[in-house]
């Protein structure tokens, strides 16, 4: 019984020592060493932004449409070809166009003659009332035929007689002066360009006479007030045709303008609406799809269009500078500002955005209209500080 429980009490204390030998080990399991991890810091700079997707957008397209209908007669661009400000890219048939400007410039010219010659009239008639209330007007147009006359017969009496008639001389003057060659001498010259002098001042007198005779006529008696209203009447009809004559020649000649498409700017050709010999319409976009029968794109005006949510865009101000990156060029990083943000949201299904443009400082030549576009708005920034990765950065308590 002794040897039982001198054994019993052994193994009691086998199992006690074991159990506080496996606890020591348990509570003072030893520690692995880590490794550290080792990262670079720089002098960098840290922002906090606003990011949104969005696009590449012209920001003026030049849609160009033909003013005219006809047959397409010449296509010089292809789309993607870069075309030059005043370059003529397609035109249609100009025949009818042509002739519609040359029907309306002698109408035009037309309407001037008579204007003038209505414009004459009532000069005439409006001389002759002013002829009326001076009485010495047909005296003094009277007087000037009389000397002219006279110094005509004087001279030519002298000279060669009466029995010389007038028309004869006037031809043998007149070939005398107007040959280089005549031989008649120079006192038969001399008398001939004064004679044909004298002559003409004869007949400018009695021209200036009659005229004034037929101006105190029609302004005087009963019927010059009445000739005097229907002059003007004719006058205002004359000038009011030339106006409307004006008017045509200026639509047919927007009209044959209308023939061509000429690029307004440099840029690049976007939209071709279709091929030589088919038939245009007027103000038709062809079949380009677009907005134009030809489009015109400038690099230079390219602008990115993105859509933020309400609660980025309620922190978003006008001309914040902007940093851009394309998806399809992962090493271009554009600067640019915000310069629009929509008053009104848009809302697809449950998500409300407000549409922004974006202007870059610069446009890269393989940025292209389309493209994918992540713009991020700065919001703060700090620059010229020590930059470390987060990873490095820990926090113990607050």
């Amino acid at each position: 019984m002794k040897r039982t429980r001198i054994a019993l009490n052994s193994v009691v204390a086998l199992v006690l020592i074991s159990g506080l030998i496996f606890g020591w080990r348990v509570t003072h399991k030893s520690t692995a060493k880590v490794a550290p991890t080792y990262a670079t810091a720089f002098i960098g700079n840290i922002s906090n932004t606003v990011s949104a997707q969005g696009s590449v957008v012209s920001n003026s397209d030049s849609n160009l449409t033909f003013g005219s209908s006809g047959k397409l007669t010449s296509l010089t661009v292809v789309v993607g070809q870069p075309v030059r400000a005043g370059q003529v890219l397609a035109a249609i048939d100009d025949t009818s166009a042509r002739q519609a400007v040359a029907q309306a410039t002698g109408a035009l010219s037309s309407a001037k003659i008579s204007q003038t010659n209505a414009q004459i009239a009532l000069q005439k008639i409006q001389d002759g009332i002013d002829a009326k209330n001076n009485q010495n007007t047909l005296d003094q147009e009277k007087l000037k035929l009389q000397q002219a006359k006279d110094n005509f017969d004087i001279w030519n009496s002298f000279h060669y007689g009466f029995e010389a008639k007038p028309e004869i001389l006037y031809i043998y003057c007149l070939n005398i002066t107007s040959d280089p060659n005549s031989n008649v001498g120079p006192i038969a010259l001399s008398d001939c360009k004064t004679w044909l002098s004298n002559f003409a001042n004869l007949n400018t007198a009695q021209t200036n006479y009659q005229a004034t005779v037929d101006s105190l006529a029609a302004s005087t008696g009963k019927y010059a007030d009445q000739n005097l209203a229907l002059a003007q009447e004719q006058l205002n009809n004359a000038t009011s045709n030339v106006t409307n004559a004006e008017l045509s020649l200026e639509v047919a000649k927007k009209a044959l303008d209308g023939t061509k498409l000429i690029a307004p700017k440099s840029g690049v050709v976007a939209a071709v609406g279709g091929q030589v010999g088919d038939q245009v319409t007027a103000n038709s976009v062809g079949n380009s799809g677009s907005t134009g029968w030809i489009v015109i794109t400038s690099a230079a005006e390219l602008q990115v269009k993105v859509n933020y949510a309400e609660a980025d865009a309620t922190k978003l101000n006008i001309g914040a500078p902007v940093s851009v990156t394309f998806d399809a060029l992962p090493n271009v990083e554009v600067s640019g500002k915000l310069i629009s943000l929509s008053p009104t949201p848009s809302s697809t299904g449950s998500v409300t955005a407000y549409g922004a443009m974006i202007s870059l400082n610069r446009v890269p030549n393989q940025v292209k209209v389309g493209m994918t576009a992540q713009a991020s708005v700065i919001l703060q920034g700090v620059s010229k500080v020590v930059v470390v990765n987060s990873s490095a950065v820990t926090t113990t308590g607050s």
